[in-house]
């Protein structure tokens, strides 16, 4: 009997003892990424982005707008509407690419694939772009 309880004492530590998990999300993050990467168009790849949101120019979610970026100055900068429009940026992160300066007070971040949203002083409004 003494050897039955210490041997499941020593199995009961044991079973403690197992590999750390993995973050929650990390995997499922990378093979998002991945998939994305392959699969799904990015921004900018096909030229000027069209974007449709239901936010209008005073920052109210009653009418639909419609916004171009277009890549230039050598391809290092996008601008609003055509190539002599006003210039802003666009940075490529893992999950969106985030384009701002080119409509003041409106940052897009556009997922790969056509969907994202543009935020504002007051919030976040879901968008698609093509």
């Amino acid at each position: 009997m003494l050897r039955f309880a210490i041997l499941s004492t020593l199995l009961a530590g044991l079973a403690g003892c197992g590999l750390p998990a993995n973050p929650p999300g990390e995997p499922e993050t990378a093979a998002r990424r991945v998939l994305a990467d392959t699969l799904q168009k990015r921004a900018f790849v096909a030229g000027p982005v069209s974007i449709v949101t239901s936010l209008d120019t005073y920052g109210s979610t009653r009418a639909m707008s419609a916004y171009t970026v277009t890549p230039c100055r050598n391809m290092t900068f996008v601008c609003a509407d055509d190539p002599h429009g006003r210039v802003g940026t666009a940075v490529q992160d893992p999950d969106f690419t985030v384009i701002s300066g080119t409509h003041p007070g409106l940052t897009f971040y556009l997922s790969p694939g056509g969907d994202g949203f543009v935020g504002t002083a007051s919030g976040f409004v879901p968008l698609s772009w093509e």
